[in-house]
Formats: structure tokens, sequence, C-alpha cells
């Protein structure tokens, strides 16, 4: 193992929005555990799974899973640029 290299992959697939457009949103980022211990940090669900069955993900739930990292929380906003008009 090269200790010298690292090599992040980064995959999001969007069928349906899951932020507000104009509106604040906030996301919660982390790296998830190496789970079966291949030295290999892949093992983030397709889905954050909720551990406590609330429906919603939060910083409880993502420690629940096993984290190799600690939490961040952004917010951020997207414009619709189709109700901007140009002068």
């Amino acid at each position: 193992m090269n200790t010298n290299k690292v090599e992040l992959w980064d995959t999001w697939l969007f069928s349906a929005p899951n932020f507000g457009v104009n509106t604040e949103s906030n996301i919660l980022v982390a790296v998830a555990a190496d789970l079966n211990q291949d030295d290999i940090f892949n093992d983030a669900p397709a889905v954050a799974p909720g551990s406590n069955g609330d429906g919603h993900c939060d910083k409880s739930d993502l420690k629940a899973y096993g984290l190799a990292s600690n939490i961040q929380k952004a917010k951020f906003l997207i414009h619709d640029t189709r109700r901007c008009s140009s002068r």
C-alpha cells in the first residue's frame, strides 16, 4: 500500500430534486468508515440509513453507521437561473 497517494471518488446521482430552489439548504458531509476492513474507504451506502426510524438523517444516524471523519455541515443556496433576466 502506498501511503503517499490518495484517490477520492465521488458520485452523485439525482433523479429528483433533493434540495429547494431559492431556499437555503443544509447538507451533512462525512467519510464512511472502512466497514469491511479492506483498507479502501468505499463502504458508504447509496442512501444514508436512519438509525432511529424517524425518517430524517442527522449526525446521530451518521455516527451510528460508522465514520472515518468528522461531520461537517454546510449551508448553500441553489438559484433558479430561469428567473433571472438579462438587462
